[in-house]
């Protein structure tokens, strides 16, 4: 069971209630180590506040910011040795055990009969009760109403007289203070809040390509770093069962091909033994000192094969203990990766608002993006074409060019002084009279002039 509170003040008076109570029935011990929040004995159940990694309980886990634990005893120096509560290790490991400093114990130990909301994110148990007073927030309490897996309950304070004042009634409705609670978003907003929601409307594309970098910016800076592709590459490098059983069956199988080494050099020995009949004169000596040496030669080739053998098995066995010192240094990363990245995910769930704003940027930015690059439909490009005759093809010239006049471009490319000087002459030029067309030649007769004429 949990019990939350929203603020530290009502979290630690509840806690120490609890730790009284506990001391009055003789479950908890009344004598212990000082801490910030008070005295931690035998039987108390307490919650470390930092992570401290040179604090570990087993190989693979260390004390972490927000478990709980069990005291099992109080030593002389102030430091404590606890157990493991933490459900998520439990599933999967034996119940471990630690030595908490006494550094550590003054600073970062509390009492853990009762959290605040923030410190309770993540717990999951059977049963949770939250204290719910009027500066409480709806995401506070939903937090806090979604930790028990079979009952959760809310006790909504409605006055802040004592309960055996009877006389006194309630300022507040419970009712009324829960749909209170449920309509408050969030706690008085701070001046980069209400920033940020005045420039949630901004379009501008340079704009939120600022914003978005600084949102990125800010979770680079806070959280731990990804190591997710990390983690997937050492998952199957840090399999220590299965190099443990490659490499058993490597030495199984070196103690195979020793035997047969073995067994083949007592053949090759065999065959150098002459027998009685390879001595014989004659057709039946020759007979058996053929099939003697035929024995010798498969007798070599079997026996230099069971080296060969002896070898790949040997290399292999080398291999195999590489793997599962390779292994088992794999596994030992993939446990700090992953212990780290328990630590973002933590960060990131402490920080939803932001990681909002930046996913929430991302989008506007991209859409922003893709809508100023997108051509407009639908509009007619001008084309300038010189006729050249009959089935001229029309000349296309780049769009700077073919949507200036004539005199748009001159101006662009003459000095601003000579402009002047240009359309100063145009005011002052006279008006001349057009000059007479030429007058057409006579025609001319078809066979030519007659001089007789």
């Amino acid at each position: 069971m949990v019990v939350m509170a929203g603020d530290n003040a009502t979290a630690s008076e509840i806690a120490l209630r609890c730790r009284a109570d506990l001391v009055a029935s003789g479950e908890v011990s009344r004598d212990g180590v000082r801490t910030s929040t008070g005295t931690v004995g035998v039987g108390d159940e307490i919650v470390t506040l930092r992570n401290d990694r040179q604090l570990r309980a087993s190989p693979d886990t260390f004390v972490r910011n927000g478990d709980r634990w069990r005291v099992t005893d109080t030593l002389a120096d102030g430091s404590l040795r606890v157990a493991s509560m933490n459900e998520r290790h439990a599933a999967t490991h034996p119940p471990s055990e630690v030595i908490v400093p006494a550094a550590y114990v003054r600073e970062h130990v509390a009492l853990g009969y009762a959290l605040t909301v923030h410190k309770a994110q993540g717990t999951t148990t059977d049963r949770a009760v939250v204290i719910v007073d009027e500066s409480m927030t709806a995401p506070q309490l939903y937090v806090a109403m979604t930790r028990g897996r079979q009952e959760n309950h809310a006790l909504v304070v409605t006055s802040d007289r004592s309960p055996e004042d009877h006389g006194h009634l309630p300022s507040v409705d419970a009712v009324e203070l829960l749909g209170g609670v449920m309509r408050r978003d969030t706690a008085d907003l701070s001046a980069h809040d209400v920033l940020r929601r005045g420039l949630a409307t901004s379009e501008s594309v340079k704009f939120l390509r600022e914003l978005s970098a600084e949102a990125d910016q800010f979770i680079t800076r806070g959280a731990p770093p990804n190591h997710t592709r990390q983690i997937e590459l050492l998952i199957p490098r840090a399999d220590v069962e299965r190099a443990v059983s490659r490499l058993t069956e490597a030495e199984a199988a070196v103690g195979n091909a020793q035997a047969r080494r073995e067994d083949a050099s007592g053949a090759v020995s065999e065959t150098q033994r002459q027998t009685l009949r390879a001595r014989l004169p004659g057709r039946a000596g020759e007979q058996a000192r053929s099939e003697a040496a035929n024995s010798r030669v498969n007798a070599t080739i079997e026996l230099n094969a069971a080296r060969r053998g002896e070898s790949d098995a040997m290399r292999a066995f080398v291999v195999a203990r590489h793997d599962l010192d390779e292994a088992k240094r794999s596994a030992g990363e993939l446990a700090d990766l992953q212990g780290v990245e328990a630590d973002r995910q933590r960060w990131l769930g402490d920080h939803r608002e932001e990681v909002r704003w930046a996913s929430d940027l991302h989008v506007r930015l991209e859409a922003r993006t893709a809508e100023r690059n997108r051509p407009a439909e639908g509009r007619s490009r001008p084309e300038v074409s010189t006729e050249r005759g009959a089935g001229a093809t029309p000349q296309r010239f780049p769009r700077s060019v073919r949507d200036t006049s004539v005199e748009t471009k001159r101006e662009l490319h003459e000095p601003l002084e000579r402009r002047r000087l240009h359309q100063r002459g145009r005011e002052f030029e006279p008006e001349y009279p057009a000059p007479p067309k030429p007058m057409p030649a006579p025609a001319r007769e078809a066979g030519g002039p007659s001089l007789g004429r």
